[in-house]
């Protein structure tokens, strides 16, 4: 049995193969001023161009890349793409179609015979770009999860520094009341309290960098913000640094804490006048009003309940050296390019402006200056709090016994003595079980507890559950290093009497005990 061979197939048959192929496809010469002999449909597709257009490789290059420097890339890159050794690799160039839109094209030469070589073409502009989005979207995502964990650090460890800082703040007051103002005792103890204050300022950064900073919004004028605290800002940079303001007529009222908007102030130009390097320079204040889509707050620095709308700006600019670095970088807790500092000044700016759900914009190049850019939203919750001394509470006086809870001995040790100087009798337990057990025995003689919201085992939350369990109108202060608007959402409905935030001081707690018991 035999079988018959294949017919030859001739030149048209491949030419054919070749016009329905799924790539492009060009036969040309090897040198750049050659002809091209061959284009097929794909190509044309692809590119616009067919051999009418292209009839030497120079008019390809000449066509697919108009940019003198991009050309001059390109045929600097010639000898090495066209040499047999490394034909058969991919490489990609950024072609001009004949429509004028830029498209990545992606090149495979092979030998053709002398001095002439078959070059497929694929098209993976959109495969690029979506590689390009992928990166964009994992290196945010990184990014967030690294804030993340060290938001988390950084809130651990301004938890166990607050606890220290009640035992400071809480055992200077103590003495205070017992020394004669004016005597050198009395203003030593002052300085611990001063220095401990600020210490308290400093946890309040990491808080801050967390996300944990309390918030108690009131309706501010971003212009008049800056107004008031100018010469502090003019005292507070180099001197060799002007201070220019720009305050636009129409920069919207926003809904902000004062006090962390005058910190988010204070450390924008502070890091502008570092950036000056003790050299002349301009600092410019701008306040105004931007209208932001969702696309717009895409590229910034948001929290994740960030809305589009209406903002109010608050940018500030300098003329120093810039940063080289990926401005995420910039509000890394503890990165800072100074010899000197806690590199917390840029992250808790972020953390401000995150629980503010703002957003932060930053421009900048080495040598070129840099732009810091806060937006906040023009409406927030309304909230309230006050300031207290200890004079304010010094003559109230207190009945009945109270329940603190605590797992940390320092604060109940320094928490019983501030409550018993008030009037109150003590009782204490180091963690929600004991707590619960305490309150069974002696609930009835208990007017108030004071539950700290962190605790191992069983924390406030649950503590507080059980609490309840035992007697509904219980009367329950919260203790917490956190945010208050945290207390609010857990216990929004419950019945919680009051908060006081750590580090207190002696009148921070006593007024909280008191609002508890006023409480109906």
């Amino acid at each position: 049995m035999t079988s018959e061979r294949e017919p030859a197939r001739d030149s048209a048959y491949y030419a054919e193969i070749l016009e329905h192929a799924p790539w492009g496809a060009i036969v040309a010469s090897t040198a750049p001023d050659g002809p091209c002999e061959y284009i097929n449909g794909e190509f044309t597709r692809i590119t616009g161009y067919g051999l009418e257009h292209i009839p030497t490789v120079a008019d390809w290059i000449q066509r697919a890349y108009p940019d003198p420097e991009y050309r001059q890339y390109v045929l600097d890159n010639w000898a090495a793409d066209v040499d047999p050794a490394n034909m058969g690799r991919d490489v990609v160039y950024q072609v001009t179609c004949a429509g004028g839109e830029v498209r990545d094209i992606e090149f495979r030469a092979s030998e053709f015979g002398a001095d002439r070589m078959i070059v497929m073409l694929l098209d993976v502009t959109e495969s690029r770009r979506a590689a390009q989005e992928r990166g964009r979207l994992d290196a945010r995502m990184h990014q967030k999860q690294k804030l993340e964990s060290l938001g988390v650090l950084a809130s651990g460890v301004a938890h166990d520094f607050n606890n220290l800082l009640v035992g400071i703040l809480g055992n200077a007051d103590l003495a205070l009341m017992e020394l004669a103002p004016g005597t050198a005792a009395f203003a030593k103890v002052t300085r611990i309290k001063d220095t401990a204050r600020r210490a308290a300022d400093l946890a309040g950064q990491l808080h801050a960098y967390a996300g944990e900073e309390a918030v108690t919004p009131e309706a501010l004028d971003l212009r008049d913000a800056v107004e008031e605290i100018q010469s502090l800002l003019e005292s507070s940079i180099s001197k060799k640094a002007r201070l220019r303001l720009e305050l636009d007529d129409y920069t919207p009222e926003v809904m902000a804490d004062a006090r962390q908007l005058r910190q988010v102030l204070m450390n924008l130009v502070t890091n502008a006048s570092e950036a000056l390097e003790d050299g002349p320079g301009t600092i410019t204040i701008w306040t105004g009003a931007c209208e932001c889509e969702a696309a717009d707050l895409d590229g910034m620095l948001v929290d994740d309940r960030t809305e589009p709308g209406l903002f109010g700006v608050l940018e500030v600019r300098d003329t120093g050296c810039g940063f080289d670095s990926e401005p995420e970088k910039l509000f890394d807790p503890f990165y800072t390019t100074r010899s000197q500092g806690s590199g917390l000044d840029l992250a808790s700016v972020l953390g401000i402006v995150r629980a503010h759900r703002g957003a932060i914009e930053v421009e900048g190049a080495p040598g070129e200056g840099a732009t810091f850019r806060v937006l906040l939203p023009s409406h927030l919750p309304d909230d309230s709090d006050g300031d207290l001394s200890v004079e304010s509470m010094s003559s109230w006086i207190g009945r009945g016994t109270v329940l603190l809870v605590d797992d940390e001995s320092m604060v109940r040790d320094v928490g019983r003595a501030m409550l018993e100087r008030a009037g109150f009798d003590v009782l204490t337990a180091q963690d929600g079980y004991e707590a619960v057990e305490i309150y069974r025995d002696h609930g009835d003689d208990c007017c108030c507890v004071v539950v700290d919201l962190a605790m191992p085992r069983m924390n406030g939350e649950e503590t507080y559950r059980e609490l309840r369990r035992l007697t509904p109108d219980v009367r329950v202060v919260l203790s917490s290093g956190y945010e208050e608007d945290e207390a609010d959402s857990r216990f929004a409905g419950t019945g919680l009497a009051a908060f006081v935030r750590k580090p207190y001081t002696y009148a921070q707690l006593i007024e909280a005990v008191r609002r508890a018991l006023d409480r109906p």
